[in-house]
């Protein structure tokens, strides 16, 4: 009776989605049914009890994680992630290395603040 509006074919396909709807809900209430899913449901909320008692440290933990990492990172890394300030543009670095071993020295260029 609801369905007077919707003609005859339009009318079926609600039918048959319905009918998968159901036969879906159906085969997901049986799989949960199973004795490996209840036991599976049980070890996740066994997990989640113990991830909740842990929520406490997780900023603690975070921020001397932060501390321990953040020197490991590399410049060009930090400054991808918006961590750092790129150098300022349009100056031109050279550097020169007069022989093996020996520190390279500014050739041209300057550092401006």
């Amino acid at each position: 009776p609801p369905l007077r509006w919707v003609d005859a074919p339009a009318r079926r396909l609600l039918l048959v989605a319905a009918d998968t709807t159901m036969s879906i809900r159906g085969a997901m209430a049986r799989l949960f049914e199973t004795p490996e899913m209840k036991l599976m449901s049980a070890q996740l909320g066994e997990l989640a009890s113990s991830v909740t008692s842990l929520l406490p440290w997780g900023l603690p933990l975070a921020l001397t994680a932060g501390w321990c990492i953040y020197p490991a990172l590399t410049t060009p890394f930090k400054q991808r992630m918006g961590l750092e300030k790129p150098p300022p543009t349009g100056q031109d670095f050279q550097y020169e290395k007069e022989g093996v071993g020996e520190l390279p020295e500014l050739a041209a260029g300057s550092v401006k603040d």
